[in-house]
């Protein structure tokens, strides 16, 4: 069996990916923060072999706000999977699946495509962004759509968690002055 060199290094020792094609959300930031404070780290990071992080930058970010201080480094050369192990977490529990839930909805709301970051690696590094079941429409209309307004003609009303007054949407902004 091949022996795996584990080390231990400082958070930031780690270096962010400057052209990360995911530029998040500030609502996904939100969740990941709450995620990890309360469940902990949880999920692993990708690095180089330079520590740049391939995989995990904004979950490096929130765990160093945090205050973690320490990285676990396993070495491998892409032949085996790494797998972080919690021995406090028991799946079938609560917090096991509602850490799993939590998982789940950081990286659905924390992905917006960086249009600019995704056409320049595309043409620096000549891959296809179809390839990877992605249509350049696809991520042009996804930001698109996650800056553009609603309808808020189509939207149900909202009710005010405090004084429980309904606000129908379509009515903002149409104030008579």
């Amino acid at each position: 069996m091949k022996e795996y060199e584990i080390k231990e290094i400082d958070i930031d020792q780690l270096v962010s990916d400057d052209a990360n094609v995911n530029a998040g959300t500030e609502r996904g930031r939100e969740l990941l923060d709450r995620s990890l404070e309360q469940f902990g780290a949880g999920r692993s990071v990708l690095l180089d072999k330079d520590n740049k992080l391939v995989a995990g930058n904004k979950t490096a970010q929130s765990s160093i706000k945090k205050g973690i201080k320490k990285v676990l480094v396993v070495e491998t050369e892409g032949e085996v999977l790494v797998a972080v192990r919690r021995k406090d977490i028991d799946l079938d529990t609560k917090e096991g699946r509602e850490m799993a839930l939590a998982d789940n909805a950081v990286g659905k709301a924390d992905l917006a495509w960086n249009k600019e970051a995704l056409k320049k690696a595309e043409e620096e590094f000549g891959f296809k962004r179809e390839d990877w079941g992605l249509e350049k429409e696809q991520a042009e209309l996804a930001t698109e759509s996650q800056a553009k307004k609603f309808d808020a003609a189509e939207a149900p009303a909202v009710i005010c968690p405090r004084c429980f007054t309904e606000f129908f949407p379509e009515d903002h902004g149409n104030e008579e002055e």
